[in-house]
């Protein structure tokens, strides 16, 4: 695809959302996407083969947004413990956050409920992805440390059900502090080893 057709194809997936957000799934039409544009009806299948399509692409643009999002959180962590616990909870929010946010969420349900395969499989294979970038960013945490952190099964536990997302979601804002405090704790405590005669590489 040339310059020009990739920045009109992420011109009509950001259109999809805003559309989303405005008025839900029911408010993405052909021509609103075209109205906002600023192109014909007729030219949106220039780029996209259908609905679906477009759906799915958008699906792909948000989470793989995310996923480079997760890379620079990794990337930019900080070597101490506190840093470490940040840099898991954080990627664990920004995912949760993704997965359930009102636009994402919508297009997400519309190729779910309508047994779009490719759709079911992307997410699938998405969140081993950013699992093992998880386990990989522990793996980091061992080698600088030089030092195994030892498996803590409450903690991996936590960890799960937070990546999962959904009950998260619909926690008041009192219990999602509760939560995160609690999972602090855990954190920190799974990784209080490092911090004891550690030498790091």
């Amino acid at each position: 695809m040339t310059s020009i057709g990739e920045k009109r194809r992420q011109q009509m997936i950001q259109a999809v959302l805003e559309l989303v957000r405005e008025g839900g799934i029911k408010n993405v039409t052909t021509k609103k996407i075209a109205n906002s544009v600023g192109v014909s009806e007729s030219s949106i299948y220039n780029v996209f083969s259908s609905k679906d399509e477009m759906l799915f692409e958008t699906l792909k643009w948000s989470y793989t947004s995310l996923e480079k999002r997760v890379l620079q959180i990794i990337e930019e962590v900080e070597w101490s413990v506190s840093g470490i616990v940040d840099s898991i909870l954080e990627i664990a929010l920004e995912t949760a956050n993704q997965r359930y946010a009102n636009a994402e969420q919508a297009v997400t349900s519309e190729l779910l409920l309508a047994g779009n395969v490719n759709a079911i499989e992307f997410l699938n294979q998405f969140r081993l992805r950013i699992l093992n970038l998880v386990k990989n960013h522990l793996g980091q945490v061992e080698r600088h440390f030089g030092k195994t952190i030892k498996s803590h099964p409450h903690a991996e536990y936590e960890l799960m059900a937070l990546f999962d997302g959904h009950v998260y979601m619909r926690m008041s804002l009192k219990d999602k502090t509760k939560y995160d405090n609690m999972f602090r704790i855990i954190l920190e405590n799974w990784f209080r080893d490092l911090t004891q005669e550690q030498t790091p590489c």
